[in-house]
């Protein structure tokens, strides 16, 4: 396995399983959380997750590497 293979895990893998793959297990309208059904709030929750592992993806992609 490459190096890259952490950059597509985190990229892609899980957030794609994260909010596609758990559909069975999230797809619930209780309980409540901040106010929303606990299917908004898994969505809502993995839009500000996604971008966080597209920059931890971006971190450990070695072609992303300064030279020292």
């Amino acid at each position: 396995m490459g190096s890259r293979f952490w950059t597509w895990l985190f990229v892609l893998i899980i957030p794609l399983l994260a909010i596609v793959g758990a559909f069975p297990f999230y797809n619930r309208a209780e309980p409540f959380i901040l106010g929303f059904p606990f299917i908004y709030f898994w969505i809502f929750l993995w839009i500000v997750l996604t971008p966080l592992s597209m920059f931890i993806g971006y971190k450990l992609d070695p072609e992303n590497k300064e030279e020292e």
